[in-house]
């Protein structure tokens, strides 16, 4: 495989999927795990500046352990508000700092998808 493709395919293949996605509707989603919410909405601008038109974030809600990401749910329904398992906070903040996150995030036209665990 040529060598220069291997350096750079990957990110002309994303810029292509980008382009072609916004000419034909599609949404350039960027994952976006293991960061808090705080600083997650104050990158929003520079986000939305890149060209990403959604996000997807881990699950909202508290998780059984402090190391987890979110996908051992403890409830479903704490997102950061009830001090219950040891934190009142979630492992990426409280519920208001959530909420914050996701107005700023549509104020900037991006949309929030989470991650679930069912």
């Amino acid at each position: 495989m040529n060598r220069h493709f291997r350096r750079w395919g990957a990110s002309v293949l994303f810029l292509f999927a980008c382009s072609a996605g916004r000419v034909s509707g599609g949404e350039a989603i960027l994952q976006y795990f293991n960061t808090g919410w705080v600083e997650l909405a104050r990158r929003i601008p520079e986000l939305a500046e890149a060209g990403y038109t959604a996000l997807w974030l881990p699950p909202p809600f508290k998780a059984g352990g402090g190391l987890s990401v979110g996908f051992d749910s403890y409830d479903r329904f704490d997102l950061g508000s009830k001090n219950q398992n040891g934190s009142l906070t979630t492992k990426y903040g409280t519920e208001t700092e959530l909420l914050h996150l996701v107005e700023v995030a549509h104020r900037f036209g991006l949309r929030v998808y989470f991650d679930n665990v069912m």
